[in-house]
């Protein structure tokens, strides 16, 4: 069975990382670590759980439980010193460092790239990355 997005969250915790958050652990401003899938698109700045949830999103038809998908999709966004080595690993699984919000995406936002729901990440880092 597919680990959602957010309980493959890792707080950063100097070298060490602890273990996977749950939901109700995730605070606004808590930095932390997130493995997935990265895809980043004209139409897309996404990290999804894994890669078959490209295929699923790709078509929302597919989708039949919503609240189960929010979990398996985060919206990403990077500052331009990272947008190289994003774009660089893009279409990989990634482990990516940053901060996490909760509320990021507000009802009156527009963002046809962003994923359902307002979490979003902001990325100031990756950390690792497997090859095609």
């Amino acid at each position: 069975m597919m680990k959602s997005i957010l309980t493959s969250l890792l707080v950063c915790a100097g070298a060490a990382l602890a273990a996977p958050l749950t939901p109700s652990q995730l605070n606004d401003g808590k930095a932390v670590v997130v493995k997935g899938y990265l895809a980043i698109s004209p139409g897309g700045h996404v990290l999804y759980s894994a890669k078959s949830d490209l295929d699923l999103f790709s078509d929302l038809t597919k989708v039949t439980d919503l609240q189960a998908a929010l979990h398996r999709c985060l919206t990403i966004y990077y500052a331009p010193a990272v947008k190289r080595k994003l774009l660089a690993n893009n279409m990989r699984d990634v482990v990516l460092k940053g901060t996490f919000h909760a509320k990021y995406i507000g009802e009156d936002t527009v963002d046809p790239g962003a994923c359902v729901g307002p979490t979003a990440m902001i990325v100031d880092g990756i950390l690792s990355q497997r090859a095609r």
